[in-house]
């Protein structure tokens, strides 16, 4: 299947961008808004998702030599600063407040440090690691999970994996052993629940409920990267084989659904961009491991199929972003285009593009 080409994808980087910086804009750079809704306009602030987009704007920034974006990405880094508690968290709720959430402080960390890597400054660092400890402190000892301060009370999600990785990733710089230990045993809690047939339970937002393809691409790049880190062969294996089982969930038409159950049936009268988005990141990453040409294909495919998600049309409030759902009126965040399907529409353009280049020296 043929690439984006890199003049449509320099003008919806660019198109992206500008939501991007809209969305902070809306806030007086305290954070990111979550969401532009259809009747109902800017929302406030979420610092889940603007934690985890700052790397994104960075990237930006640097790729199309825009200091705006690197302005906006401290604007949010600094505000998650400021909301953040004595004890290392960060609260979850919109505009900083509430009680925090373990996934929602684990993409946050991913923002502390692109930050600290980006300008070096110890505050990052700092903040980067009362959270790291803050979340440690939260795990379960005899589980070896979270089971506090979740989404849902006394439900674990498996997507959890993406905080491992996070916690992993901030660790190149702690050096922590005992983080290293902890993340181990929390990684092999979470590889206890795939199943069978290649459906990991407790993947999806609620207990029981069919998983949208963002949670389950939040998943599996948990396992993923966190195998990586860990030098991990089992989970790295464990990973390939879930991806390449998702990979034949096409249907007749060749199409990924919005979401799965736990036997794979799939809900193809809509399309998750954001899992689109991801799972397209996750396809190329695996690209990138392994050479081979399958994943890539099944990356490309999957990120021209929502490119047309993105309205171009500069006169729209929707100019540059990207909605929950296609069509506009599916289940996931229906009538809104969100800050984090922006995100990974972006890293997954940005991340293709780097690919093609190296593929073709």
């Amino acid at each position: 299947m043929a690439a984006i080409s890199f003049t449509s994808k320099q003008k919806r980087l660019q198109a992206g961008m500008q939501w991007l910086l809209r969305s902070v804009d809306v806030t007086n750079g305290k954070g990111s808004s979550a969401y532009y809704h259809l009747l109902h306009g800017w929302a406030p602030a979420y610092p889940e998702t603007t934690g985890y987009l700052i790397e994104t704007l960075l990237a930006l920034g640097k790729h199309l030599n825009e200091p705006q974006a690197d302005r906006a990405a401290m604007q949010c880094v600094n505000w998650l600063c400021d909301i953040q508690s004595v004890d290392g968290s960060i609260p979850s709720d919109f505009g900083g407040k509430g009680n925090p959430i373990i996934f929602d402080n684990g993409q946050i960390l991913f923002g502390f440090l692109a930050a600290y890597k980006y300008s070096g400054d110890k505050k990052y660092r700092s903040s980067l690691d009362s959270c790291s400890r803050w979340l440690l402190q939260q795990i379960n000892k005899e589980q070896n999970t979270w089971t506090k301060h979740q989404y849902v009370p006394n439900y674990s999600p498996a997507y959890n994996t993406r905080v491992i990785w996070a916690l992993l990733a901030v660790n190149e710089i702690l050096k922590d052993e005992d983080l290293q230990l902890s993340m181990i045993n929390v990684l092999a809690h979470y590889c206890q629940k795939i199943q069978s047939n290649g459906v990991i339970t407790d993947w999806g937002f609620h207990p029981k409920h069919a998983a949208y393809t963002h949670t389950i691409a939040y998943t599996i790049r948990g396992i993923l990267e966190s195998s990586i880190l860990l030098k991990d062969e089992s989970s790295f294996n464990k990973a390939l084989w879930i991806s390449d089982t998702l990979m034949k969930q096409v249907n007749q038409d060749g199409a990924i659904a919005g979401k799965y159950d736990e036997r794979w049936n799939g809900q193809y009268n809509f399309v998750c961009p954001v899992g689109h988005a991801q799972l397209s990141i996750l396809f190329g990453r695996l690209y990138q491991l392994t050479e081979r040409t399958d994943y890539l294909e099944f990356s490309q495919k999957l990120l021209n199929e929502i490119v047309d998600c993105q309205s171009l049309n500069t006169w729209s409030p929707f100019y540059g972003g990207i909605p929950g759902s296609k069509p506009f009126y599916g289940p996931y965040q229906r009538w809104k285009c969100i800050n984090w399907g922006a995100k990974f529409f972006l890293d997954a353009l940005l991340f293709q593009h780097a690919l093609l280049q190296k593929k073709e020296l």
